[in-house]
């Protein structure tokens, strides 16, 4: 596409923007249909140039426009012009992009009809589409002419700015029996429990939270705002704290008993609450590759029974996690593999995506020493 206009027009240039000021009565559009094509190099690169060559003051010129195709590679801008007027010419060239903070140039000049330029911007990835632009314009001013060429580039997502990872362990039952010795147990004082089902923001006995930064965004810590919580282990008279005390366990938890916060027989007993001394999570390693960022961490609870009398296991699991951003894809691959006791219940999530979920085969803490395994993949955000 190219602006003519006759020597008395005059191009003004300032604060990065051009300007042609010119009577408009002498302003002529010229695009002939048969002189320009257009035409797709591959994804992503684009160019426009004309079919055949033409004598001065038809000038042949192409601009061409190459896109990333690695983490955080330049945008690259070439233009090129030539069998134009042989006077001195000068060129501007400018690369802006949604979230470029600020607009990029190159200037150069050359006699004799032609003139090139290359040059390149690094455009930093976002959570949101963004449009990239490349922008080249060619004066001839001892002529009172110029021409120009323009090409966008739509640089989509690559995928949310954060993502967040909650691993919870609770009780899901109303009461617990408590172990005095090993496998002896005693139902004259009992545990109260999470009583509940899988949820990912459901009250536990410890949770872990994260947010994993996608490292196509974010250029240096990748795991921030960690929390580590441990919830109150209370115990209560189970003669006295539920409603249809019985054989087996019976009965449910009375809210009388759950608002007692007497120290002592009779309803609740006592209370604690365990250190957060054993609960970690550990970055390991980010692997980029040509289209995909491996992000791998490790994270570990070991929360004892801050009341128990006896030596008794702490609920335990240690888990390798390995998360796989993929480039313009909003989804987070996940692979988990590792150990947790057999009791409680235990729920990972990425996002509201469950990850991995287990249930005790029964109400019973000696599972606690048992050990199984945890594994799951999969993709969620």
């Amino acid at each position: 596409m190219a602006w003519r206009a006759t020597r008395s027009a005059r191009i003004v240039a300032f604060a990065g923007t051009l300007v042609a000021v010119a009577d408009m009565a002498t302003l002529a559009w010229s695009q002939p249909a048969d002189r320009l094509s257009a035409s797709a190099l591959g994804q992503g690169r684009m160019s426009l140039t004309t079919v055949e060559r033409r004598p001065p003051r038809s000038p042949v010129r192409s601009l061409v426009m190459e896109t990333p195709s690695e983490r955080r590679e330049p945008f690259t801008c070439s233009f090129e012009l030539w069998d134009w007027h042989p006077v001195q010419l000068e060129l501007y060239m400018e690369i802006t992009a949604t979230h470029l903070t600020e607009r990029l140039t190159h200037t150069s000049s050359s006699w004799g009809g032609s003139i090139r330029g290359t040059f390149t911007a690094h455009v930093p990835y976002s959570a949101s589409d963004q449009t990239v632009r490349c922008f080249a314009i060619v004066f001839a001013s001892d002529v009172g002419e110029f021409i120009w060429e323009e090409k966008t580039f739509r640089l989509p997502a690559v995928g949310d700015d954060q993502y967040r990872i909650t691993l919870n362990s609770f009780i899901p039952f109303n009461i617990v029996p408590d172990p005095e010795a090993g496998a002896v147990y005693s139902f004259s004082t009992i545990y109260g429990g999470n009583d509940r089902g899988f949820s990912v923001d459901g009250d536990s006995k410890t949770t872990q939270i994260l947010e994993l930064l996608n490292p196509y965004i974010y250029d240096n810590s990748f795991v921030t705002s960690q929390v580590n919580f441990v919830g109150l282990t209370e115990r209560y008279d189970y003669w006295t704290s539920v409603d249809t005390p019985g054989c087996c366990l019976a009965g449910r938890l009375t809210g009388t008993a759950k608002h007692d916060w007497i120290w002592g027989h009779p309803l609740k007993v006592d209370w604690g609450t365990a250190g957060a001394g054993g609960m970690n999570c550990q970055f390991l390693d980010l692997f980029f590759g040509l289209s995909s960022a491996i992000l791998t961490l490790n994270c570990s609870v070991a929360a004892d029974n801050p009341l128990t009398l006896v030596s008794a296991p702490p609920i335990f699991y240690d888990v390798h996690m390995e998360f796989t951003f993929r480039k313009f894809e909003r989804e987070v691959g996940y692979n988990l593999t590792g150990i947790r006791t057999a009791f409680p219940a235990f729920e990972f999530y990425l996002g509201g995506t469950p990850m991995f979920q287990s249930w005790p085969a029964e109400n019973n803490p000696a599972l606690l020493f048992f050990h199984a395994p945890v594994s799951g993949s999969g993709s969620g955000r």
